[in-house]
């Protein structure tokens, strides 16, 4: 991983941090794990490198509980597919308009009976 995907996780993950107020390490990684019918539940409509922060947001957005598992990245064996810069300002748009438009109403808001309570442990 480049000096600038490191920067650019870093930024990118306390951007989504600060919007959805979730405690996470890193919103770019890939290896996501859900149980259940949480899958179902998650209107994700992000089409490249967009999808783990559709993931984070959604979750978040619906009160699903996350944990994390820690990643070591390793050394890429291939050519990467990221376009570094280009793909994090699209990541980084994607959260503001996520964030947005669940602010403004859109239908898609967390309605008091699809919060989880802090108590609750189970995910479904």
């Amino acid at each position: 991983m480049t000096r600038l995907n490191v920067v650019g996780n870093i930024l990118l993950t306390s951007f989504a941090r600060l919007l959805f107020h979730v405690k996470i390490s890193d919103v770019c990684t890939g290896l996501w794990g859900f149980r259940g019918n949480v899958i179902q539940r998650l209107e994700l409509e992000a089409q490249g490198f967009e999808i783990e922060a559709d993931m984070c947001a959604e979750c978040a957005q619906k009160g699903l509980r996350m944990a994390e598992m820690p990643i070591r990245y390793g050394a890429r064996v291939d050519r990467a597919k990221l376009a570094s810069f280009r793909d994090g300002v699209k990541i980084g748009a994607f959260l503001i308009r996520k964030w947005y438009l669940a602010s403004k109403g859109d239908g898609n808001e967390v309605g008091e009976n699809d919060r989880l309570a802090p108590e609750t442990k189970q995910v479904t």
